[in-house]
């Protein structure tokens, strides 16, 4: 890591530079150190790595993008590729191929983030736990002091019924 921040940093400062603006900061790398990890062959983990992603990628395309870890572990299987499953799972994340889902039902709910749409109580009252007030003066209140922590409110929840609810947090947003 600290060796690809030097080379990120070569072209516009050079090598020695940068090793030296490191030196006393917990980043420090030897220049010596720097110099033989260029010059160091890949290693075994790597190459292999290589070779199996793209066998990996190739399997997923042929598969339309469907196959996930398991299958594609077994499709190398099946071509003679001696490899663990994790090995398979750990490549395939790290090439951000994922297989398809096998959910039972279209997912109808989704977060706010995805579906880009406002989460605040200003907009959304009754959003910190889903409770709306009906009755007393919370429903019309101006300021917090018009109804009393403590007081009975009575209030509907999201299925429609009716509850009395001891403690009001915050009347001015309708919720409980």
């Amino acid at each position: 890591m600290k060796v690809a921040f030097v080379d990120s940093q070569r072209a516009e400062h050079g090598v020695q530079p940068v090793l030296q603006a490191l030196e006393g900061t917990p980043a420090q790398i030897a220049p010596s150190t720097y110099y033989a990890a260029k010059t160091r062959p890949a290693s075994a983990r790597s190459r292999r790595d290589n070779e199996l992603t793209a066998m990996i990628e190739q399997i997923h395309q042929e598969n339309y993008g469907v196959y996930g870890a398991r299958k594609i572990w077994h499709e190398l299987r099946r071509r003679g590729v001696r490899v663990a499953r994790c090995t398979v799972e750990r490549l395939m994340r790290e090439s951000g191929l994922r297989g398809l889902l096998r959910d039972k039902s279209p997912r109808t709910t989704r977060p706010a983030a995805e579906t880009g749409r406002c989460t605040c109580r200003e907009c959304h009252p009754g959003s910190s736990g889903g409770m709306l007030v009906f009755m007393k003066d919370a429903a019309d209140a101006v300021a917090p002091v018009d109804v009393q922590p403590g007081e009975l409110v009575r209030v509907g929840d999201r299925f429609g019924q009716r509850l009395q609810w001891p403690d009001v947090r915050d009347p001015l947003v309708r919720s409980v």
